[in-house]
């Protein structure tokens, strides 16, 4: 039939199909590393955290999070939506199951990332032997590796061999011995994620997964170390180690926020000299796994269907025989319902020295720009790179400044950049650099006129690291002494002698160093060339110019834009000399394919294009960012029209105050032309677009002390929707914490690529989790965006400040857990009556409902009409804070509070409970738990009236009056609960008694002033409206859900009834095809609406 006409590479992809093996078993089972590169790739790119599920999850949970706590209570999985159970995190787990399955290919690592082949840097291409940047070239000939302009390039990296030595010195207490003892002989134990990184070891690579047997469970110390994230230490780490050492010393570093200043090997020194002396060689400490977390539970179980709080009394019962010690139990001193709380309680009070693979994260892959385009440079990938060097203050220095003069300044390398030197800069020029390292000059120092009239031995323990360094062999070591011997004036000894017969003795040898260099390929979602030819704007700040290099290639290539402009690109750098690519510039500019401005921060002058070069003349007083060559009047109209007329795409790229400049001279660039409110819609027109791009890198910065800003201060900076001052959050900055660090949120609301709903849930609040749980903190290009809006403010923390262990977990566990989630559903309530009821419109037909007169008690104020639709936003949003909300304000977190102040005196917790109980028995209550039923009713009316499509002017009053009530109740809460907080943040343990004064004015005062408050309110709010006797008949029907105090602690906790107007019609034709009228019809004739 038809199979026999077709051509015969037809038939044998058919028969292939039909027949052969799968693409997966075929490729698997090849030794081809190019075909198992391009098949890990394209997994990359479907299952990848930047390919396609990866997205697909981002997108999914941030959808999901925000309408679960905006509304809806299910998934049609059955996930739950409420805000206890956070529904949103098990989708996400749910999906992260599906992308690892994806995953489980039994594909070696070598498909997984890829090996290249550094071209050594020519001598001719270094000016001075402490060059500061310089381009590498990787041959990836036969590694699979594709990508495009835009992509990044990640380098797996080792820790330098100097770094690691020092780490084993501080182990052997200086003994050097004892060092290289320890090095080769002491195992450390790995953890998932280690054995997991191991793979993208090329000495690994052979294997398919973490299971692999091939795969160690342990390895040497030295070679732990090289594979470690050994500097700047982590918050985690000193974190970690003061937990296991309650060190003083680490604490003041922690309380500073100097972290960064240390090493790996100053913890270590620091740990041993500490008041409780810790050896992180030793194991000293049971782990959590010892302990019988399910017969605690079990037990605690038994107390929880009883209802009453684990006692002091029971608590010995309770953990006796689970693997805690009996002075243990008795710090495990806390009345609670909840075994989640119970569990951290116990974790708490075990003191332990972690391993090391939990103290030290391993080395994960350093993100370069790749700065060309395969278009033009086929099988090569062109990484710039910037030898970092640099100088910083001791951890001592900054923490005391009375010490300063007493620290030398501390010379470090950039990590990365450092390895990718040692693999691509000739040996002559690591072996001088090593030795003029060890003579002290500093990192910035012309080493042949510094180091001329030095002198300096080369010991045994010099030629030691100066071999693993340069890659020397002791033949050539002795051979270099022996020339710089017959030198004269000094010797072997001289330094410029050493320098001269290294230079001298291998600089012509061959080079035995292995080039190979592991990679992975990053393809950024959003940073990449438009797909069609629109004109593109680049903005490039030093070494963010290397992606664009990328972008010019392909650019040359396709050819003009369909609109005939020209492409832009703006350069800001340090001075003249620090201009890179500038012959391809000029190339580009001479083809009228670009258009290239530059402006110089420390050099005054003007760039001119000539035939054959770029000549910089003199121009005194031209000098600045970029943000002067975008205020330039031409400037602006020229950036507008490309905009604006010809849908150009925007870049920008470099470092966060780069970006952030450019960013602020482009918004009032735009608005200058525009006007204010145009211009503004089109910055965020073009984020929406993604027309508008950042990619941002971070740069090291001496650490220094930050201004701390309390939690109490913190949770008062989230008034988004401005409905307590009215002023549309303009009078508080909004702010939200992530890894203790203070953000500003004003701006990125307009420039974040998801919208501004998922920031505005978190104001106020420490996002840390939900930014982990989403894996930004594993991407880099976010991260440095982040940096953009750093405050350089520091949240307070009195956990690792003031408190001791039993006021720490009451914190942690009772006041602050309690803030946060009052602050969590302050802000989703808002965002609710934001986007559900304050503005907007649902459809184009809202759009022209207009406006009209309401009235409340004789008040009359015009006001936008309010669809049928939002109404009932309008009931489901109010029947959250009542239904679900405010039962969750008073749950778990809350007993806390009150089981920390409980005294042998005076029960606190049972006290509350009772005045719980007496406010849920109150009639008042009960016309509480009628105000949703009593709206559905006269929305259903309303919706049955002809042409009517709105709320009723007086019923809208009466919603408006319960909007103010319910926002006004969390505020009133939350004042109350923030004076608690400042006790933590002024006083030092034990704190118990400044609270026996305020309990009845901080937690009696919520129940006896707010809650009964705001009940009364509604109460008399609903008579008013709807008359006692229909409120009173509607309260005492036997089938009424109940709401509020009375489902605290309730299984029924957060069912929210969907209010469904007009249910004997279709909702949306009552809604879209009826037009505003004032009156019902009904079988019986014609009815008034009440409200009408």
């Amino acid at each position: 039939g038809i199979y026999a006409s077709f051509p015969p590479n037809w038939k044998a992809f058919f028969h292939a199909v039909r027949n052969g093996p799968s693409v997966q078993t075929f490729v698997v089972e090849s030794d081809d590393r190019e075909l198992q590169g391009l098949f890990g790739t394209c997994l990359r790119q479907y299952a990848g955290e930047n390919g396609f599920l990866g997205r697909h999850k981002l997108k999914t949970v941030g959808y999901l999070e925000i309408s679960m706590k905006l509304g809806r209570a299910f998934t049609l999985g059955g996930n739950s939506g409420l805000l206890k159970d956070r529904g949103w995190d098990k989708i996400s787990d749910e999906l992260e199951v599906g992308q690892e399955e994806r995953f489980a290919i039994p594909l070696k690592a070598s498909g997984l990332c890829h090996v290249g082949k550094i071209i050594q840097v020519p001598q001719e291409s270094l000016d001075s032997a402490n060059k500061a940047s310089f381009q590498v070239v990787i041959d990836t000939t036969g590694s699979g590796i594709r990508h495009k302009p835009g992509s990044h390039v990640g380098v797996i990296y080792e820790t330098r061999a100097k770094e690691v030595h020092k780490c084993l010195l501080a182990f052997a207490n200086g003994d050097r011995k004892e060092a290289v003892r320890l090095g080769e002989e002491h195992m450390v134990d790995l953890n998932d994620k280690w054995i997991s990184s191991l793979q993208k070891r090329q000495e690994y690579h052979d294997t398919t997964t973490p299971d692999d047997s091939k795969l160690p469970r342990k390895l040497k110390l030295s070679s732990f170390l090289k594979f470690g994230q050994l500097r700047p230490a982590s918050r985690r780490m000193l974190m970690l180690a003061y937990a296991a050492s309650n060190s003083s010393e680490l604490i003041a570093i922690l309380n500073e926020e100097l972290e960064a200043a240390l090493t790996f090997s100053d913890v270590i020194t620091i740990l041993k000299r500490g008041d409780n002396p810790v050896d992180l060689l030793k194991e000293q400490s049971r782990r959590e796994s010892e302990i019988d977390f399910a017969k605690i539970e079990a037990r605690l179980g038994l107390i929880k269907r009883k209802g009453d709080f684990l006692t002091r009394g029971a608590s010995s019962r309770i953990l006796d025989g689970t693997g805690l010690s009996t002075v243990e139990q008795e710090r495990v001193q806390v009345r609670t319902k909840s075994i989640f709380i119970l569990k951290e309680k116990v974790k708490s009070v075990v003191l332990k020295i972690p391993k090391l693979c939990d103290l030290i994260e391993p080395i994960v892959a350093r993100q370069y720009s790749i700065a060309s385009s395969p278009l033009v440079h086929p099988n090569e990938l062109h990484v710039y790179v910037q030898h970092l060097r640099y100088s910083t203050k001791s951890a001592v220095a900054t923490a005391s400044p009375l010490l300063a003069d007493t620290q030398a300044p501390v010379h470090q390398r950039g990590a990365a950049s450092d390895y990718i030197v040692s693999k691509s800069l000739p040996r002559y020029y690591l072996a001088i650099d090593a030795i003029a390292e060890m003579a002290g000059l500093k990192p910035t120092d012309d080493y042949k006129r510094m180091g001329h009239n030095m002198m300096f031995h080369l010991n045994d323990e010099r030629k030691e690291m100066l071999k693993k360094i340069a890659h020397l062999d002791d033949e050539e070591i002795d051979s270099i002494v022996t020339r710089a011997k017959g030198y004269k004036g000094g010797g072997e000894n001289m330094f410029k002698n050493l320098t001269e017969a290294i230079e001298e003795e291998i600089r012509d040898k061959p080079d035995p160093r292995d080039m190979t260099i592991v990679l992975e390929v990053i393809t950024p979602p959003r940073f990449h060339l438009p797909k069609q030819r629109q004109p593109c704007i680049m903005i490039a700040g030093g070494s963010g110019i290397a992606p664009f290099r990328s972008f010019w290639q392909a650019l040359a290539v396709a050819g003009p834009t369909d609109s005939g402009s020209k492409h832009l690109l703006i350069i800001q750098q340090r001075t003249r000399s620090s201009m890179e690519f500038e012959d391809e510039i000029l190339t580009m500019v001479k083809a009228g394919i670009m258009d290239v401005e530059i402006m110089f921060s420390q050099d005054e002058c003007v760039a001119n294009f000539d035939d054959n070069e770029i000549v910089y003349e003199d121009f005194p007083g031209r000098k600045g960012y970029v943000d002067k060559i975008i205020q330039n009047e031409a400037m602006q109209e020229r950036l507008a029209n490309l905009i604006r007329k010809d849908d150009a795409h925007l870049y920008v790229c470099g470092q966060g105050q780069l970006a952030k400049t450019a960013v602020d001279a482009l918004d009032n660039c735009l608005c200058n032309i525009f006007g204010e409110a145009d211009g503004k819609d089109e910055l965020e027109r073009m984020v929406a677009e993604n027309r508008m791009v950042l990619d941002i890198f971070t740069s090291l910065e001496d650490p220094k002390t930050k201004s701390h800003m309390q939690l109490s201060e913190l949770c008062q900076c989230n008034d988004f929707a401005g409905v307590l001052k009215g002023n549309k959050g303009k009078e508080k900055p909004l702010l939200l914490v992530i890894n203790e660090t203070v953000y500003d949120m004003n701006k990125l609301f307009r420039l974040h690529p998801g919208g501004d709903q998922m920031l505005k849930l978190y104001c106020g609040m420490d996002a840390t989790t939900a930014w982990e749980a989403v894996k930004h903190d594993k991407s880099p290009e976010v991260v440095a965006m982040l940096e953009m809006f750093n405050t350089e403010r520091t949240i307070f923390n009195p956990e690792i400040a003031n408190l001791d262990e039993k006021d720490r977990n009451w914190y942690k566990l009772g006041w602050k857990a309690t803030v946060m989630t009052l602050v969590e559903i302050q802000n989703a309530l808002s965002l609710a009556f934001e986007k559900n009821w304050d503005t907007g419109a649902f459809s184009a037909a809202e759009k022209h409902l207009g406006e009209h007169f309401t009235v409340w008690k004789g008040k009359a104020v015009w006001r936008p009409k309010r669809s049928l639709l939002k109404g009932q936003f309008f009931v489901e949003t109010h029947d959250r804070l009542w239904s679900m909300f405010l039962p969750l304000l008073f749950g778990d977190s809350f007993d806390e509070i009150l089981a920390g102040m409980a005294t042998d005196d005076r029960d606190f917790p049972e006290e509350i409970d009772t005045k719980f109980e007496r406010l849920g028995k109150d009639k008042t209550h009960k016309m509480c738990d009628a105000v949703c039923p009593l709206l559905t009713q006269e929305l259903d009316k309303a919706s049955a009236l002809e042409n009517n499509q709105v709320v009723p002017p007086g019923l809208q009053s009466y919603m408006e009056e319960v909007r103010k009530a319910d926002d006004a109740l969390l505020e009133s809460i939350k004042t109350r609960l923030i004076t608690g907080l400042q006790v933590f943040e002024t006083q030092k343990s034990p704190l118990l008694p400044a609270f026996y004064a305020r309990f009845d004015s901080c937690i009696v005062g919520i129940i006896r002033e707010d809650l009964t408050g705001f009940i009364s309110q509604i109460a008399s709010l609903t008579t008013t409206a709807f008359g006692f006797e229909q409120v009173n008949k509607v309260a005492n029907m036997p089938n009424l859900k109940r709401g509020g105090v009375t489902l605290i602690d309730s299984p029924s906790l957060g069912y929210v009834e969907r209010h469904y107007i007009d249910k004997d019609k279709a909702t949306t034709t009552a809604l879209g095809q009826v037009a505003y009228d004032h009156e019902i019809k009904s079988a019986n004739g014609k009815q008034k609406c009440p409200f009408s």
